[in-house]
């Protein structure tokens, strides 16, 4: 008898959802322990033992709102990753665009100001050796 008890005891939760009541139970608990799609697994066999039980079928139609809001959120979540990282992307362009045209910029001016004086040095009769 001990070994029996035990035995129901290990296996008890097992048993609870055999029943399409038992069914409805598991999936209520399972929703509130946030495991949504276990849930309506639950749901799903207990509809497959009584597919016209009303608080199974009140209960599915929740869970599946439930989810497809879920889903509704994470896409726009996604999205919204998606256009930040792409706005980070364009910025970061941007900025290495900015940088590249401040270089070239630069250098131009550098080889203006070497230009010049690289004239004038032409320009300048050089002393010659040896014509003493």
């Amino acid at each position: 008898m001990a070994r029996m008890l035990v035995l129901l005891l290990l296996l008890g939760g097992g048993l609870v959802a055999q029943t399409a009541e038992g069914y409805y139970h598991q999936g209520a608990q399972l929703y509130i322990d946030a495991r949504l799609g276990d849930a309506i697994a639950a749901l799903e066999r207990g509809l497959q033992l009584d597919p016209g039980n009303p608080k199974l079928q009140a209960l599915m139609e929740k869970l599946q709102e439930e989810q497809e809001k879920q889903q509704q959120q994470q896409q726009q979540q996604q999205q919204q990753q998606d256009q930040q990282q792409q706005d980070q992307q364009q910025q970061d362009q941007q900025q290495q665009d900015q940088q590249e045209q401040q270089q070239d910029q630069q250098q131009q001016q550098d080889q203006q100001q070497q230009d010049p004086q690289e004239q004038e040095a032409e320009q300048q009769p050089q002393p010659q050796l040896g014509e003493d």
